[in-house]
């Protein structure tokens, strides 16, 4: 019952987006069923896949793959209609391995999950066994062994004519496609990218339609056939304005439409597609990046750290409380004993010379309880440099990636010296196109967090406590208002419409109960 409890927590903080607080529970839940249960019990199998699957999410790929791979023992009991989770760990379990090197385990793992489906029937989970796998191969850029994966897909698939499994066969075609551009078969690859979309766009199986088309353009771009992209999109442009929704599966591809509409000259139209694009990706994506920048063990000390802060500052209360009670207890003992000083002569020695022993005594104490306030809060002052030293640590981890990109570009650079000359300058002014904006982009955040550092620390907190209910939005408004800048420049640098800053500025304004064109300004430059 208790690893029920703490694994459903785990999975209940996770859903709801607190990832830091679920770690404790999930890393509980399964230390606790691995002590205790027995390999293949469901309860077990469930507590492991929680786990593992945690710390295949922030790319803990070594500790996931043990876990997952027991899970799996325990997850054959669930009930036949849940056995999508036994797949899904599955799936996790063999990309560890592929992007881990571990090739021989991943094969053996693939070969027995095509013998358990072909045994049960499966010929849609086949198919789509296939193609995962081949996935994880050529995203760790094993393409060969990829396409012979994928073409055994293909093969499979062939034998059957419903229009379910088409649409898994094209798929399949789509995944090899990537395989293919990488080893120079452009052709092959757009031929298959073409099929894959008009299936789909016959299907009406719109996103997944959109994927393809988005592969198609990037594709054609990479290979400076622009006009071709430009042919193809106005073709079916139609098709593309037929549905309202940007999904994850395909808001990339506003981006490559807005590199291409730019090419083309066509500034207006490339802008409207660039802030979509920016817009998804600031409410969908930057989310997930930015909770896989700390790792389980770092967010699992900073919640220890936390947690003793909390319990020091309890008890230097309870210190303080007690000392008021004493304090007001020897008030107390003092009027009696004048009372009894008045009324009965013979006492009054002893009273006074027992209030003097009381006195001395409660001075000792309280000398103890200000000595322990002291060493409470110097403990407390090491936890939070401890805290300070995590954020050092994660500065340091962004500079790695900074000097990682440095070293991907030098990599691009040095291909291009390899090429001959004739190619060698189109492709120098193809990657300067790519990088241009990468570099003025992360030119403008960089400078734009040596100054948000420069604020000060409590800021934030006052803010708060002035304005309760204010959103992270209407913080970070705050924050920029406070640096000086206006509400255009505000609004360029979060990519938001001039509307939607207005919007912020009216809602903090009537959270905080101000009047006043400038009356938000005044304010923040208080704090």
């Amino acid at each position: 019952m208790r690893v029920c409890v703490l694994t459903f927590y785990g999975q209940l903080l996770v859903k709801i987006k607190e990832l830091s607080k679920a770690y404790p529970y999930i890393k509980q839940a399964n230390d606790l069923a691995v002590a205790e249960l027995p390999l293949d019990d469901v309860i077990r199998g469930f507590a492991q896949a929680g786990y593992g699957c945690y710390l295949h999410f922030f790319h803990a790929r070594e500790l996931a793959i043990e876990p997952l791979e027991s899970s799996l023992h325990g997850l054959r009991g669930f009930h036949p209609e849940l056995k999508f989770l036994d797949g899904a760990v599955f799936r996790k379990l063999v990309e560890n391995e592929v992007f881990l090197g571990l090739l021989d385990d991943a094969h053996q793992h693939y070969e027995q999950r095509i013998e358990a489906l072909t045994q049960a029937n499966e010929t849609r989970r086949l198919g789509w066994l296939h193609n995962n796998f081949g996935l994880y191969l050529q995203k760790a850029g094993y393409h060969n062994e990829a396409m012979q994966v994928l073409d055994r897909g293909l093969a499979f698939m062939q034998g059957f004519t419903d229009s379910n499994r088409e649409l898994i066969y094209v798929n399949i075609l789509e995944t090899k496609s990537h395989s293919l551009v990488s080893t120079g078969a452009f052709v092959d690859a757009m031929a298959n990218l073409k099929q894959a979309y008009f299936t789909r766009k016959e299907k009406d199986r719109y996103a997944v339609a959109m994927q393809a088309m988005n592969y198609i353009i990037e594709y054609l771009m990479e290979a400076d056939n622009y006009e071709e992209a430009y042919n193809f999109y106005t073709a079916e442009q139609s098709y593309f304005e037929s549905r309202a929704t940007m999904t994850d599966r395909f808001y990339k591809l506003y981006g490559n439409l807005g590199k291409l509409f730019d090419e083309m000259g066509r500034q207006a139209e490339a802008e409207q597609f660039y802030h979509a694009y920016n817009a998804f990706a600031t409410d969908h994506v930057l989310p997930i990046a930015e909770a896989r920048t700390q790792t389980p063990k770092e967010m699992s000390e900073q919640i220890l750290l936390q947690n003793r802060a909390y319990e020091q500052q309890i008890t230097i209360s309870q210190l303080e409380a007690d000392q008021l009670r004493e304090k007001l207890r020897a008030r107390k003992f003092g009027l009696v004993a004048l009372a009894l000083s008045f009324s009965i002569a013979g006492l009054a020695a002893f009273g006074w010379w027992w209030r003097r022993q009381r006195v001395e005594l409660e001075r000792k104490r309280a000398e103890s309880d200000r000595r322990r306030i002291l060493e409470l809060e110097n403990e407390n002052l090491k936890y939070s440099l401890a805290n300070q030293e995590k954020d050092i640590k994660r500065l340091a981890a962004d500079n790695r990636l900074r000097t990682q990109l440095k070293r991907d570009i030098l990599k691009q650079i040095e291909a291009v010296f390899t090429l001959p000359v004739a190619e060698r300058d189109e492709k120098l002014r193809s990657l300067i196109r790519e990088l241009s904006p990468t570099v003025e982009e992360r030119a403008a955040i960089s400078e734009l967090q040596d100054r948000v550092e420069t604020i000060n620390a409590a800021f934030e907190d006052h803010l708060k406590e002035r304005i309760p209910g204010i959103t992270a939005q209407e913080l970070r408004y705050c924050s920029l208002l406070r640096l000086g800048m206006n509400n255009q420049q505000i609004a360029q640098l979060l990519n938001k419409s001039d509307a939607t800053i207005r919007i912020y500025k009216h809602r903090v304004n009537k959270k905080a109960n101000l009047k006043g064109k400038n009356a938000l300004q005044e304010l923040v430059d208080q704090l």
